[in-house]
């Protein structure tokens, strides 16, 4: 199965002794609506997260729709989520990167492709900065060329 190649990381960072945010990164290897049989069993194993980076999504509307199934399949489990997809990245494995974040949980303030460093390397990340309960967090949803 797909899943047993997708890589998971689960980071809880500390803002103070009294809050916690969970992050979940998954390259979801080639995301898009084909994926839509297994999209009830990925929201399962991240629906716990308070923000999802997912790296390789579809740069066509298979990507769009694969990410809205998504939103819509963790919303089954009582939250409101929001997304941001990225445009393609720039050089050769041209994908698209998506944020999805729990509404209650998280502001998004702006999402960017960090393009100053489109020279350096192949696909520059997707910088997100969000609100967490009056803090501010910046994300780097980033898929390294191996």
């Amino acid at each position: 199965m797909y899943l047993a190649q997708c890589f998971f990381l689960l980071i809880g960072i500390h803002f103070s002794a009294y809050a916690q945010l969970k992050i979940i990164s998954w390259n979801i290897q080639n995301f898009g609506n084909q994926k839509q049989p297994h999209i009830p069993l990925m929201a399962n194993l991240v629906h716990d997260a308070d923000v999802i980076l997912i790296q390789e999504v579809q740069i066509d509307n298979d990507g769009t729709e694969g990410v809205r199934l998504l939103e819509i399949q963790l919303e089954q489990g009582g939250n409101t989520w929001n997304s941001s997809i990225s445009k393609p990245t720039n050089g050769k494995g041209t994908e698209c990167y998506a944020y999805l974040w729990k509404s209650a949980v998280l502001t998004l303030d702006s999402a960017w492709l960090e393009v100053s460093l489109d020279s350096l390397i192949d696909r520059e990340p997707y910088m997100a900065r969000f609100k967490h309960k009056k803090k501010s967090i910046l994300l780097a949803n980033f898929h390294a060329v191996p």
